[in-house]
């Protein structure tokens, strides 16, 4: 009986238990882009163990999406970051996930795409390069009202939100085509 007290009033003094207090986390946009981020880091990982091992990447991929869209639904959650310090702390998360999203395209899986065609398994990955582009339509769509564009412009040494937009539009393209390229009979 005592311990129950006692544990209940530390769930509500320290706001974190399920149901109780008001604990919210203020650098919510901040942690959406780290667990999507991860998300492409963990992905990564598997390739390099695994390399185009289908049956290997096809629970990978599950996760992949679903924790994708759990960062964005973390996203579109959050209050709008409109203080030069919630900026500045989000950024770092946010550009994380086109430099990793970029490794991921651009070495990684491209170093697959030979042993693919070999396998004939390039339609699957065309199919999962195209659910990561409705992904990242949905991460700029909740992303770009949850930040302050004019104030993240005036940051000095900072490429401007569309800059991360451009790149990612860019390197979805690119990944799209890696497979469209990995189908068609003469490639490689």
């Amino acid at each position: 009986m005592r311990f129950y007290a006692g544990f209940s009033v530390l769930c509500f003094a320290a706001s974190v238990c399920y149901g109780h207090g008001y604990y919210k986390n203020p650098n919510t946009v901040q942690h959406g882009a780290q667990v999507v981020d991860a998300e492409f880091i963990n992905s990564m990982r598997v390739i390099w163990k695994k390399g185009a091992d289908l049956e290997a990447l096809k629970p990978t991929w599950e996760r992949y999406f679903k924790n994708i869209y759990m960062g964005i639904d973390e996203i579109e959650k959050a209050d709008k970051v409109d203080s030069k310090a919630a900026l500045e702390a989000a950024i770092p998360a946010i550009a994380d996930v086109t430099t990793d999203v970029g490794h991921m395209i651009e070495v990684d899986y491209a170093k697959l795409v030979k042993d693919v065609k070999k396998k004939g398994e390039c339609r699957y990955y065309l199919k999962m390069a195209k659910m990561n582009g409705e992904a990242k339509d949905r991460w700029v769509k909740i992303l770009r009202p949850k930040i302050d564009e004019k104030l993240w412009a005036s940051l000095d040494g900072k490429h401007d939100f569309e800059w991360y937009v451009k790149r990612w539009d860019h390197l979805q393209k690119e990944f799209v085509k890696m497979w469209e390229d990995c189908l068609h009979p003469t490639y490689y």
